[in-house]
């Protein structure tokens, strides 16, 4: 049974930080909300990958990465699951939101990298797309790990078509 408190715990907070991300990047990182993060965003991100393809040979790390403006979102979640969880599954759930930031990071640097290793997995091409889709138009494709929040907030865009 504590397996089972485990597996959820791990999901629920996948799905929390998958969402915040999405939510963080539509309202944030697409609108003026916040100039810094937005021009960071908007204007170094979105604008230093080749065209059509968005990608290069190599991460660009001259990016003006935006990844800090998730951190104060992951403590909130952190200290609002050790206030409603016991410690073993606030342990789980800071776990959780530590890996998913983390593969969010690196998946969304290989969405960039011409020819990455993991193109030959078809979840990840489809992910590419998807976040190749938001680069022609910041207005949809939010998700980098999951896009369902895309469907929920209607900016979900499949190959030209809402």
């Amino acid at each position: 049974m504590r397996l089972l408190h485990f597996a959820v715990t791990a999901f629920v907070t996948f799905q929390l930080t998958c969402f915040i991300q999405a939510i963080l990047h539509r309202f944030i990182g697409h609108r003026p909300l916040i100039r810094s993060i937005y021009l960071s965003h908007a204007g170094s991100h979105h604008k230093i990958y080749r065209p059509e393809t968005f990608e290069q040979s190599t991460y660009r790390k001259d990016e003006a990465s935006v990844t800090h403006t998730f951190v104060p979102a992951a403590m909130a979640l952190a200290l609002i699951a050790w206030a409603i969880l016991p410690f073993d599954l606030w342990l789980v759930a800071t776990a959780s939101l530590t890996i998913t930031f983390l593969l969010h990071v690196y998946l969304h640097a290989q969405f960039h990298i011409e020819g990455s290793r993991l193109n030959r997995f078809s979840w990840f091409r489809e992910r590419k797309e998807l976040h190749r889709q938001h680069h022609m138009d910041p207005s949809t494709n939010f998700g980098v790990l999951e896009f369902s929040y895309d469907r929920l907030m209607g900016t979900l865009m499949m190959r030209g078509k809402a």
